[in-house]
């Protein structure tokens, strides 16, 4: 009995030591995990993401905590074939990506229209593809939230729509709501409890089958 307790003992502080080693390790490490995504209050895709990194940094309390990048010159996927992020969270998938990155699906999240209250649109109780044709798009002149855009277009072309398109200059996604005129739309993703950013601003859902945005 001896002999086994003081064997016992000897693994129990063999093993705190690799503890209290890992955790310096951890400890030392400055490599934050970077994930770039387009920075949003208002869409599910954000709060998903953010909770991500919290559950991250609970499993991992020693290692550094989750970052955002803040490249708003990049496209999103680059910024991730370049080495300035680990992960990247994206619409539509890079049109080429080396071998050694790989994209996995996250959630497919509904989308619904944010449009001005002038827009004809905001009169209805739902709209369909048919509805969109003659609307313009946001295109924003920033690349890390052109993926959006770009999966829209693509949507938009699939049901036979060609977007008229609007440049604009903006670099913050909860911005390009603000700037919506009567003849323009928006895609976000749709989820209970939100209202609209702006009073002059409506929401108007999709009838069903509802599109979705693959994250």
């Amino acid at each position: 009995v001896k002999h086994f307790y003081e064997e016992l003992i000897g693994i129990i502080d063999t093993f705190d030591r690799a503890v209290a080693t890992s955790r310096k390790i951890a400890g030392n490490d400055t490599s934050p995990l970077i994930v770039n995504l387009i920075r949003s209050q208002n869409n599910q895709f954000s709060d998903i993401v953010f909770e991500a990194m919290a559950h991250y940094q609970n499993e991992h309390p020693f290692a550094p905590a989750p970052v955002i990048l803040q490249d708003d010159k990049t496209a999103i996927e680059d910024t991730v074939i370049e080495g300035k992020a680990d992960i990247g969270v994206t619409f539509t998938k890079h049109k080429s990506i080396p071998p050694e990155f790989a994209y996995t699906l996250m959630a497919e999240l509904p989308l619904m229209l944010i449009v001005h209250e002038d827009n004809p649109l905001a009169q209805l109780q739902a709209v369909t593809w048919d509805d969109l044709q003659g609307y313009a798009l946001i295109k924003p002149a920033s690349p890390r939230l052109q993926s959006t855009f770009i999966e829209a277009v693509r949507q938009l072309r699939q049901h036979g729509i060609e977007p008229v398109i609007h440049e604009k200059e903006v670099s913050d996604f909860d911005r390009m709501a603000y700037l919506l005129q009567p003849d323009e739309i928006l895609f976000k993703t749709e989820y209970s409890g939100q209202t609209p950013p702006a009073t002059f601003l409506r929401f108007v859902p999709f009838a069903d089958p509802k599109p979705s945005y693959g994250t």
